[in-house]
This record gives C-alpha cells, structure tokens and sequence, in this order.
C-alpha cells in the first residue's frame, strides 16, 4: 500500500485506509470515500456531506454516528442544507 495513500489512526489503531459510506434507508449506495487511516473522521465527513449534497439535493436528513456531533452539525444545517441527526434523537 503506497504511504501516500495511507496511514494509521492511533485512537482505534489501525493502518491502511478508512472508507466512509452513505447510503439511503434501503442501505443502497450514494456515495463512498476512502481516506488514509490518519484523516479525523469530522475531518472526512464535510467532504462526504458535500458529495453527497452536489448529487442529491433533495435530502434533508442525514443519520450518523454521536462521533460527528459539534460544529459538524451547523456545518451541515448551513452548507448543506441538511439536518445531521443521531440515533439518540429517535
């Protein structure tokens, strides 16, 4: 694996790559991004949230992990037009 491509997340510690998925209610596939393992997972997310923005613009809600909570969530209120909730909400 070319080191540029990877690299090791110390809090869960692994090496390699992370892939972060999202998919709709029927689990079918939006959008996929893989990242070294190193990249902060609310690092990652903004991206992912906005690939998936550019593609289906009509989503309003967006279930995730309580990991992604703080600044992520105005984030996504504000450039994504989408409101980030977790399962705790339900």
């Amino acid at each position: 694996m070319p080191r540029s491509t990877s690299g090791w997340d110390g809090g869960k510690e692994v090496g390699g790559r992370k892939q972060y998925v999202m998919v709709d209610c029927l689990g079918l596939l939006l959008v996929v991004m893989v990242t070294a393992a190193s990249v902060q997972d609310r690092d990652a997310a903004g991206p992912v949230l906005a690939r998936l923005r550019a593609r289906f613009r009509k989503i309003q809600l967006v279930w995730a992990d309580v990991g992604y909570a703080g600044r992520l969530v105005v984030w996504a209120r504000r450039e994504a037009a989408a409101h980030l909730g977790d399962r705790r909400a339900q």
